[in-house]
């Protein structure tokens, strides 16, 4: 008898689910938008051979990239004596991922902007690792745990359809059978990572619209919000632009006809995140709006990784 193939999960209507969760799901802070966002980049990062496979993802890897994400937003804010509200429990209960961050933070550079998320792992690497540890256990407890739980018969009802949940808060036996690690059911790997370009900026508006409707007061009066959560200082952006011209000259990176007015990022910061220099070009504002969050043909990112330091 032949056996039967694997079916693939269809990457529109697990993106739908996935959105709907997001959007139905109960929502008291941001720690779901930033563990789904630590899990499509993961699978970005590692898409198996096998497209119907599933994947074994580390939970600790998922703690490096939600402490990755919170490492900006756990600054003071520039208009306040305190970082913005991530909860709409905070008064009552402090968010133990956030109090984590904050923690390793204020070891390597005393809880002032300056040092990367990368440099602390080195710098205070036991202080790090001790983070990661406690980082990774709440994510199990909670978010993991009820990230696929959507409203059903008056209460909340798991979908289960991008991985087994019911061990998250059981017997310590059953945590211990899992040795760390969530599987991702077959073929949704290769899904969330072909999904990561629809997936990646939702999250973004949804955390961004989050934060705002906790911070009101403060939100109203700042124009970048986005760009504070996220690192993405449109300031900073204005001076690499007038270093790449000095280095470059003028003429959009792409068309090599127009002058450049943008900085661009090669690889699309929507599927990236990568924010260093080699990723980073000048372009016109025809160029950058053709390209948008499509990737680049390859002869672009060759371009640009072989340019002169």
């Amino acid at each position: 008898m032949a056996k039967r193939s694997r079916k693939l999960p269809d990457p529109l209507d697990l993106g739908e689910r996935v959105i709907a969760i997001l959007q139905q799901g109960q929502k008291l802070s941001t720690y779901k938008l930033a563990t789904l966002w630590a899990l499509v980049d993961y699978c970005l990062a590692n898409v198996p051979n096998d497209p119907k496979a599933p994947l074994d993802v580390p939970i600790e890897a998922l703690a490096d990239g939600v402490m990755r994400l919170y490492w900006q937003q756990v600054l003071e804010f520039p208009t306040t004596a305190k970082r913005l509200q991530q909860s709409s429990q905070e008064d009552k209960k402090p968010l133990a991922i956030l109090t984590q961050v904050e923690r390793l933070r204020a070891v390597v550079d005393g809880g002032q902007p300056g040092i990367s998320f990368g440099s602390a792992q080195v710098k205070a690497e036991k202080q790090y690792k001790r983070a990661r540890s406690a980082v990774a256990t709440t994510l199990r407890r909670y978010p993991l745990a009820l990230l696929q739980r959507l409203p059903s018969g008056g209460g909340h009802a798991s979908q289960q359809f991008l991985y087994d949940d019911r061990w998250m808060n059981g017997s310590k036996e059953d945590v211990a059978a899992h040795h760390g690690m969530v599987r991702l059911k077959p073929g949704v790997a290769t899904a969330l990572a072909r999904l990561s370009g629809l997936l990646i900026p939702t999250i973004n508006v949804l955390w961004v619209e989050k934060v705002q409707d906790l911070n009101r007061a403060v939100s109203e009066n700042v124009p970048d919000f986005e760009g504070y959560l996220f690192g993405r200082d449109r300031t900073a952006l204005k001076r690499v632009g007038d270093a790449l011209k000095k280095a470059y000259g003028v003429k959009c990176f792409y068309c090599h006809k127009r002058i450049a007015t943008e900085v661009d990022h090669v690889l699309p910061w929507s599927r990236s995140h990568i924010d260093s220099l080699a990723n980073l070009v000048q372009g016109c504002r025809p160029c950058n709006t053709n390209k948008s969050g499509l990737l680049p043909v390859p002869k672009h990112v060759k371009a640009a990784l072989e340019r002169e330091d």
